[in-house]
């Protein structure tokens, strides 16, 4: 045995007689992964610590992590020495998420992490966490994923093209120029006619409501795609809303997707701008923003799939509601 593992155990000893373990492990991981989490290169480890709780210095160890079933690949990081009641903190943190897995997943999959801090063959401390893997269509909620929305927004399918073209024709029938020019002709007007063309092709879709699950603001809910929600005919409030914005993304606008308690909607911005960050959470910026007519939003879809949006100006798009935003995620 070395000076530096007898003196480890002796620390070790009187660290058990006090309940403070010689040497411990902090770890920060995502509760939920995803295929979007792998496509979006998202950092699962948030935080990854070693403390040295012992008077003596520490050298020579490793510290492993691994999952089962494999949704990441292991890594292991050496950590050449730690003075005596110091700690060290992992700065590379990056793990290998398994694509092909994830991508291949239908339903949620439990998945149980180990990291281990080795002195040789020893362990001298451990750590363990179960994450869930989510399936390929699904959203991990507002807690653990909410930048990760924009990833269900799908301006390049099919269906989507199709309801730009049924946009294009409900200007046409207006009056007014059919072309899906987004910020082009400077004008909130114009983007304002765009925005209730693409909500008409929609409501004319006649979609019957599908009841989302409890609290999926922040825990999440499988997502149907736009083609899926065209053979279907069903959807959420969510799938509704991520529907429009695909359809806003398609017509050259910057979509918005607004969450209060129990609910999901859409808007888009009036003119070329976005929040300053991807999520936002502070009401007052959403209600500034439509106050002054910067953006406008759809608070009563899918509850009023069946109405058509108006293209002179007086909306039917009701904005009202707007107390107790929760989170606003631009796509």
């Amino acid at each position: 045995m070395s000076e530096n593992e007898a003196i480890i155990e002796q620390d070790a000893a009187v660290g058990a007689q006090h309940d403070v373990p010689p040497f411990e492990i902090a770890i920060e991981i995502v509760p939920r992964v995803s295929f979007a989490t792998h496509q979006c290169d998202f950092l699962v480890l948030a935080a990854l610590v070693v403390r040295n709780n012992t008077n003596t210095i520490a050298e020579r160890m490793e510290l492993r992590i691994d999952v089962q079933p494999p949704i990441f690949a292991p890594r292991s990081w050496v950590i050449d020495r730690i003075e005596g009641r110091a700690e060290t903190r992992v700065r590379d943190r990056r793990v290998s998420l398994s694509g092909g897995l994830l991508d291949g997943l239908t339903e949620r999959m439990r998945a149980d992490v180990t990291v281990e801090l080795l002195n040789g063959n020893e362990v001298l401390a451990h750590e363990k966490r179960t994450i869930h893997a989510l399936a390929r269509n699904e959203w991990g909620g507002a807690t653990a994923m909410p930048e990760l929305l924009a990833a269900f927004v799908m301006p390049n399918d099919p269906a989507v093209g199709r309801l730009l073209k049924d946009a294009s024709r409900a200007l046409e029938a207006r009056g007014v120029s059919g072309a899906l020019d987004g910020y082009q002709a400077k004008s909130k007007d114009r983007a304002w006619q765009l925005a209730a063309a693409a909500w008409a092709a929609v409501g004319a879709r006649r979609l019957s409501y599908a009841m989302p699950p409890a609290s999926f603001e922040t825990t999440g809910q499988k997502v149907r795609t736009p083609s899926d929600i065209e053979t279907q005919g069903l959807a959420t409030c969510l799938d509704t809303a991520l529907l429009f914005a695909a359809a806003a993304e398609g017509l050259g606008l910057n979509p918005v997707v607004v969450f209060t308690h129990g609910h999901a909607f859409a808007g888009a911005w009036l003119q070329p701008q976005t929040f300053p960050t991807p999520t936002v959470d502070d009401a007052t910026e959403l209600r500034k923003a439509v106050d002054q007519k910067e953006l406008v939003h759809g608070r009563n879809l899918p509850h009023g799939l069946r109405r058509h949006a108006k293209m002179d100006g007086s909306s039917e798009l009701d904005q009202s509601d707007l107390c107790q935003p929760t989170l606003y995620q631009p796509a």
